[in-house]
């Protein structure tokens, strides 16, 4: 196993793990998910996942596989125990993923998906953002922290520094420490 396998496979494992402690948390009632962020991570996962590997990208594909099953857990426990806002972001979500899907389709370039499937996920982000700033005590520290070292080490994971390749794991180090900061900083978060 090179050393690129080796990082890509710890950073989906720690993608899992960091899971663990937000399933705790959301049993526990500490931790409410964004039923809408979830519910469409795990679409964008799924979607990921097939037009990641049809694009030829590999080096992600331990991270997402990991992400298809912590977000579809997260999302289905967010039905009874998560956080349901709805708004103007959660229709241009599922609508841009079935044209990213659809671009797919008809010219037969997978990449275009994935690119597509990252406005998606960086819109997708937006509610949990909003919700990090205004109630950081919603979400988990431990689980983002640990999401943040796999983020990292999927990047460190890279050998193939072809745009397709990078936009996956470029998207998910910022979107984990733009939420890590927020739950830091936020004048909400309660003291500990």
């Amino acid at each position: 196993m090179n050393i690129s396998a080796f990082f890509a496979i710890t950073a989906g494992s720690l993608q899992l793990i960091a899971h663990i402690p937000i399933i705790r948390g959301i049993f526990t009632g500490k931790t409410k998910p964004s039923t809408t962020a979830t519910g469409i991570w795990s679409f964008v996962s799924f979607a990921l996942l097939a037009s990641s590997y049809y694009s030829g990208v590999r080096t992600n594909l331990p991270f997402i596989v990991a992400g298809c099953i912590a977000t579809t857990t997260v999302f289905i426990l967010s039905l009874k125990y998560g956080y349901r806002r709805w708004s103007i972001i959660d229709p241009i979500c599922v609508i841009l993923g079935l044209i990213s899907l659809t671009a797919w389709f008809l010219t037969r370039q997978a990449s275009y998906a994935v690119y597509l499937l990252t406005l998606v996920d960086w819109i997708a982000i937006a509610p949990v953002i909003y919700k990090s700033w205004l109630d950081p005590s919603t979400e988990n520290k431990m689980g983002w922290s640990i999401n943040f070292v796999a983020c990292v080490l999927l990047v460190l994971s890279i050998r193939d520094w072809r745009l397709v390749t990078v936009v996956v794991a470029a998207t998910q180090i910022m979107h984990s420490s733009t939420v890590n900061i927020l739950i830091r900083i936020s004048p909400h978060r309660i003291s500990e």
